[in-house]
């Protein structure tokens, strides 16, 4: 029920809803670099998206997210240009197949309370 008042609230522009759970929504933000500093939390199974390529620049204007779960098997070349930053008061990472070798050089990792890949 939670849930649906927020989505009615932010039906006009969801990239002003601070928590995206929406899968539609969250492939819309993340495909066309339309994150903002709302967003505190993504939660999203990526197998549910057949195409996806991220820019490197993809966290950049998600100043105040906390919170990043993406979980799931997919078969996606998520990253292809590497990525340039994670925001660095993202205190939860959850990134199943986390695709590069490495966090990006640019991120404080300081503030991380829970980190998980596999």
């Amino acid at each position: 029920m939670g849930r649906e008042v927020v989505r009615q609230e932010y039906s006009e522009d969801p990239r002003k809803c601070s928590h995206l759970w929406d899968p539609d929504i969250i492939y819309d933000v993340l495909k066309n670099d339309k994150g903002t500093d709302a967003i505190r939390s993504i939660r999203v199974d990526l197998s549910s998206f057949r195409k996806l390529k991220l820019s490197p620049h993809v966290f950049a204007k998600m100043t105040n997210l906390r919170y990043l779960d993406f979980h799931g098997k997919y078969d996606l070349e998520l990253l292809p240009q590497g990525l340039q930053s994670f925001p660095n008061d993202l205190r939860y990472l959850h990134w199943m197949h986390y695709p590069l070798k490495s966090f990006p050089e640019k991120f404080s990792a300081k503030n991380l309370v829970m980190c998980l890949s596999d």
